[in-house]
């Protein structure tokens, strides 16, 4: 049975999964998982994962989905409350949200170093949906990811000039190469991000 593990915002904002994947796997199940943090992959049961950044330990295949992008948003509510920062200057002066600090497990998603030295966030969500949500409300501004952001008409772009790239990953164990159920798994997922390359 294939296990599916993919990124939390990857799964709820992208990679639904749908019949075109089940009906190519022949086995009888298949799980998906979500998950916010790498997990260990026991070699008995071979696990197909998204990640965002690529893993550098001896004993893994990887293959490239994507490069994506990140931007700062903010609720259209709240700027015509208080208006949109021009620079990083202006931006010390609104509200930010961010991920808890304590909760970052990857230098790869501190986002907000690459905006301004000190973000200080005053509302830290720990996952990107909550986030997408918090900057929805109306709480502050946040660094989004653009293919989650473009689906809701209601969050305006602020500072359209800093962007963040990263890139997401499909992971899995050596030993899992020749699988079929594992390349039937990571075919689709690269399949799919290829159709749907104008989102990133």
């Amino acid at each position: 049975m294939p296990h599916v593990r993919s990124r939390a915002d990857v799964s709820r904002s992208f990679l639904r999964p749908h019949g075109r994947l089940i009906d190519g796997i022949r086995s009888s199940r298949s799980s998906w998982a979500e998950s916010r943090a790498p997990s260990r992959c026991h070699r008995a049961r071979p696990i197909s994962r998204s990640r965002w950044s690529a893993p550098n330990r001896v004993g893994w295949s990887l293959r490239s989905w994507t490069d994506y992008t990140l931007g700062l948003y903010a609720s259209s509510a709240y700027a015509d409350a208080h208006g949109l920062p021009q620079d990083a200057e202006q931006l010390k002066g609104h509200r930010r949200i961010g991920y808890v600090e304590d909760l970052i497990f990857s230098q790869s998603l501190n986002f907000t170093g690459e905006v301004m030295r000190n973000w200080n966030a005053g509302f830290e969500i720990s996952s990107a949906t909550g986030q997408t949500e918090a900057v929805r409300s109306g709480a502050g501004i946040g660094i989004l990811h653009n293919y989650i952001a473009r689906q809701y008409p209601d969050l305006v772009r602020v500072m359209p000039a800093t962007a963040i790239q990263r890139s997401y990953w499909t992971i899995f164990h050596e030993s899992a190469r020749e699988l079929a159920r594992i390349r039937i798994v990571a075919d689709f997922l690269h399949e799919i991000v290829k159709e749907a390359r104008g989102i990133w």
